[in-house]
């Protein structure tokens, strides 16, 4: 690119337009007085949290290299994911507790061919959950919320066929099916690992969202989607506040909702208010809703949806949680309050203060540092050349191309 390009006058006329259409959407998503007042009255405050009652959270997050490598019409992708369990120590703040779950890992080869690519999709599923795509979406809730939502009965079978499983060479859409599919697995294993002891509040929070992107078509689904909605299963019969917790809420007019929480607040105009969540209303269910959820499906599907701040230099976070377990145990205010202290105690790390610390950890270990990433093509190239594969035919297009 031209050093000059920012001088061009019709490059700096073009940022004005894009800053403008920004500004137009913005204020499409300003409250009118009715819905000013509703928000007003439907925000809550929690109080600081220095101490807990009985605890255990789990956190988990997922990584990986998508791709890897690629060998003729082939592709390699990584995928990693992690999990940390902490309980509550008043003296220490989060003590973790060693499960003996190791890192999930898996090395997934995806060829162009469509019948072995189908194959390999499925495999590859079920080696990351440990269980055949079959009985995930039997075992899973998702085929009801797809009838209810998309008018339409599928029988289990045709929903397994009519999966989206991405070309080999379609990278983006393959590392988040991988991405999503390796975080919500480790989620899985969690859930059924982690001890169950009486008396104690059990959290899982996974850096995500509940949405579901394809449970209104009738012919396609995710099989992300269909594992998103058996953990929420699995979370219902043992007893785990499953929360997909998210630092994006996707949502316009934010600004205009933290005003209102300031009028509430009675905080000056700059200075932002902390420890505070509002449920996002729906038509359906509260007979109103936010300016800025107009053509979204927030709460999405068979969830509710809450925005929430722990720390005022943190900002807004998304909350989404599982419809019938909040129907059944958190649709009481003061449970809800709790729910968001228990939160809030675990993000009190100085590493992401303001954020669970959980979350923060299972990032940090599966995320792969680049050196990783080498380490880890080079350990797959020296393999394959012992499986008597050409080692000159393995390549990184950004290496010999520059980006």
């Amino acid at each position: 690119m031209k050093f000059d390009l920012h001088l061009r006058s019709a490059v700096r006329s073009r940022l004005a337009e894009v800053a403008n259409e920004m500004s137009a959407w913005e204020g499409s998503a300003k409250l009118g007085d009715d819905a000013a007042r509703r928000l007003r009255e439907s925000v809550h405050f929690f109080e600081h949290t220095t101490t807990s009652e009985a605890l255990q959270c789990a956190g988990v997050d997922g990584s990986g290299d998508f791709p890897a490598l690629a060998y003729g019409d082939s592709f390699v992708y990584l995928t990693v994911a992690q999990g940390s369990v902490y309980t509550t120590d008043n003296v220490h703040g989060l003590r973790e507790i060693d499960l003996g779950l190791p890192a999930l890992f898996d090395a997934f080869w995806i060829p162009e061919s469509e019948q072995r690519r189908s194959d390999t999709w499925n495999a590859a599923f079920a080696r990351l959950c440990g269980m055949a795509v079959r009985e995930v979406v039997s075992a899973s809730d998702y085929k009801e919320l797809k009838q209810a939502f998309s008018g339409r009965h599928t029988p289990i079978d045709q929903l397994v066929e009519q999966m989206i499983r991405p070309n080999a060479s379609d990278s983006s859409n393959v590392a988040i099916q991988l991405r999503t599919t390796g975080e919500l697995a480790m989620a899985l294993r969690l859930l059924r690992r982690a001890p169950q002891e009486a008396g104690v509040r059990r959290i899982l929070v996974f850096d995500s969202t509940l949405t579901l992107p394809l449970v209104t078509r009738r012919d396609v689904s995710l099989f992300y989607e269909h594992l998103k909605r058996l953990c929420c299963v699995e979370a219902r019969q043992r007893g785990v506040v499953l929360v997909g917790l998210s630092k994006s809420h996707g949502l316009p007019g934010i600004g205009f909702i933290e005003d209102a929480v300031r009028d509430v607040a009675g905080t000056g105009a700059t200075e932002a208010p902390e420890h505070w969540y509002l449920k996002i209303p729906s038509e359906e269910v509260e007979g109103w809703a936010l300016p800025s959820t107009e053509g979204r499906r927030v709460p999405p599907a068979g969830a509710v949806t809450y925005l929430v701040r722990f720390h005022r230099n943190v900002p807004v976070l998304r909350v989404d949680l599982d419809a019938k377990y909040w129907d059944e145990h958190l649709r009481d205010e003061e449970q809800v309050r709790q729910l968001f202290q228990s939160l809030d105690y675990c993000a009190h790390d100085q590493r992401c203060y303001g954020y669970p610390y959980p979350v923060k950890a299972g990032h940090d270990r599966a995320s792969l540092t680049e050196s990783e990433r080498v380490v880890l093509r080079k350990q797959l190239i020296d393999e394959a050349v012992r499986a008597g594969l050409k080692r000159s035919l393995f390549r990184d297009a950004s290496q010999p191309t520059g980006h």
